[in-house]
């Protein structure tokens, strides 16, 4: 595909973006366990053209525990850009995932989105980027929080080295000051 995701460094805008963000899903994510790690910090880019991604889940849902990814809009993202389409509790469902059954298009999910929706998934969730077929680049700023443990087999390990297992939720006024 024509994607890619940027590592991002703790800067002022990225502290601001979190601060906006962790505003409003820290009460969320704490009432499904108490204490959560930063495992993810990144943007994702997907230009014009970008054909999409076949059905996939980002963690394992035998290996895995539980990592929660936070997408954010970084401007209005209509059917034609590309966006996520998600499949509601494919994550508990282990024949989708060993290929034993189809997952249900009609019960899919389009995560249309304006200028600064978000978006909460567990990653075991099968999902895919659908086709951006404007002529406009796809933007996206995410974060991922798992429960303070080993890391992922999946894909979600997207963060610099030097923030790997280090930045709490619990703790997250402070590294963004």
């Amino acid at each position: 595909g024509q994607r890619w995701d940027l590592k991002l460094q703790l800067s002022s805008e990225v502290k601001q973006a979190l601060t906006l963000m962790l505003q409003h899903v820290q009460g969320v994510l704490e009432s499904l366990r108490p204490s959560w790690q930063l495992t993810e910090l990144a943007a994702m880019c997907t230009f014009p053209e970008d054909p999409g991604q076949p059905v996939h889940a980002d963690t394992s849902h035998v290996y895995d525990q539980q990592v929660v990814t936070i997408f954010v809009a970084l401007h209005d993202i209509s059917p034609e850009r590309g966006p996520t389409k998600m499949y509601p509790k494919s994550h508990m469902d282990g024949e989708l995932h060993l290929g034993i059954k189809e997952v249900d298009e009609s019960s899919a999910v389009l995560c249309t989105m304006s200028c600064g929706d978000c978006v909460l998934m567990d990653s075991r969730l099968l999902h895919c980027g659908t086709a951006n077929t404007s002529d406009l680049h796809r933007f996206l700023f995410y974060s991922s929080w798992m429960p303070p443990a080993r890391r992922s087999r999946g894909s979600t390990n997207t963060i610099l080295p030097e923030y790997e297992d280090g930045l709490s939720l619990r703790d997250w006024q402070q590294w963004t000051s």
